[in-house]
């Protein structure tokens, strides 16, 4: 666990400092060299105070993993709990292969607000999940969760409004996930994990339908029995930005985020729920910024 953790942080340092590093120097050195100023620009759009809040508020939580099985408040067995390690890993290594090439890649000046927007909550959002079901609150001494909450708020659109905007038939099903949330029985676990994992196949599906896939690609290897495969649909949906590294974060942002959400709605590797109305919100919190990603990708 140690290990494993060990290599986890010293990736994902690089990519924190990168993200501090690179927004200071990288507009003087783009000047200096005599590039397009379209990067210098789309930096002077980003609004890092609160990009950075969230990379940093990220860091400080993947601190209090130490010497901590992952999973361990939520009753996972010890195979999911190397899976939660396994996914956040590679989610880890493509974010920071994700920050490495949007700061210098010229192409990518007009999706810069988005990456570095978006890409750091989303590693925020699956930290703050491994962290709800893994460290205890007294552990967590520098807690400043609702100040990153309000940053995050005046940050980004609502998912309510993408999704009235998008589709308004969906936002009933957002609703409903939320009303699984505040309902109290026995079954609440699931029910919260059925509803989001729901919502999340209905967005998916129309943002990525089966017969605009079939014009784009006829590749045997993006489809399964005759139906697209998830990695189609998000190579689908992320197609007008020339970034690999952007289509690769996504599905792992997506693998993580499901992982948790399917295993928890089969029952599958879970010794006895015991998942609080915390960190049930945490899990619906995190679903719900990744359709928000998706929302934006697609508005891009």
């Amino acid at each position: 666990m140690a290990e494993r953790l060990a290599s986890i942080e010293a990736v994902q340092s690089v990519a924190f400092r990168k993200i501090f590093d690179d927004h200071a120097r990288i507009p003087k050195a783009i000047q200096g060299i005599g590039l397009s100023d379209s990067i210098t620009a789309a930096f002077s759009r980003i609004d890092t105070t609160r990009m950075l809040a969230a990379s940093l508020a990220a860091q400080t939580k993947l601190a209090n993993f130490d010497n901590l099985t992952f999973g361990r408040l939520a009753g996972l067995d010890a195979e999911f709990s190397r899976a939660i390690s396994t996914n956040l890993g590679n989610l880890t290594r493509s974010y920071q292969s994700l920050i490495n090439v949007a700061a210098t890649r010229e192409s990518l000046a007009p999706h810069l607000p988005l990456i570095t927007t978006y890409a750091p909550l989303e590693y925020y959002r699956e930290i703050d999940v491994v962290e709800s079901i893994t460290v205890d609150d007294e552990v967590d001494e520098f807690n400043d969760d609702q100040q990153i909450e309000t940053a995050i708020a005046e940050s980004v659109p609502s998912v309510d409004g993408l999704l009235a905007a998008f589709d308004e038939r969906l936002v009933a099903l957002l609703h409903g996930a939320r009303q699984s949330l505040r309902d109290d029985n026995p079954d609440r676990a699931r029910h919260v994990t059925t509803s989001v994992r729901e919502l999340f196949t209905q967005v998916l599906h129309a943002l990525a339908p089966d017969d605009d896939i079939r014009v784009w690609t006829s590749n045997d290897e993006h489809f399964h029995d005759n139906r697209p495969t998830r990695r189609a649909r998000l190579l689908f949906i992320c197609r007008h930005i020339d970034c690999d590294p952007l289509s690769r974060f996504v599905q792992d942002d997506v693998r993580a985020a499901l992982s948790f959400v399917d295993s928890l709605n089969s029952g599958t590797h879970v010794v006895e729920s015991k998942l609080s109305f915390v960190q049930l919100a945490s899990i619906v919190s995190r679903m719900e910024s990744l359709l928000v990603f998706l929302l934006q990708i697609r508005n891009h």
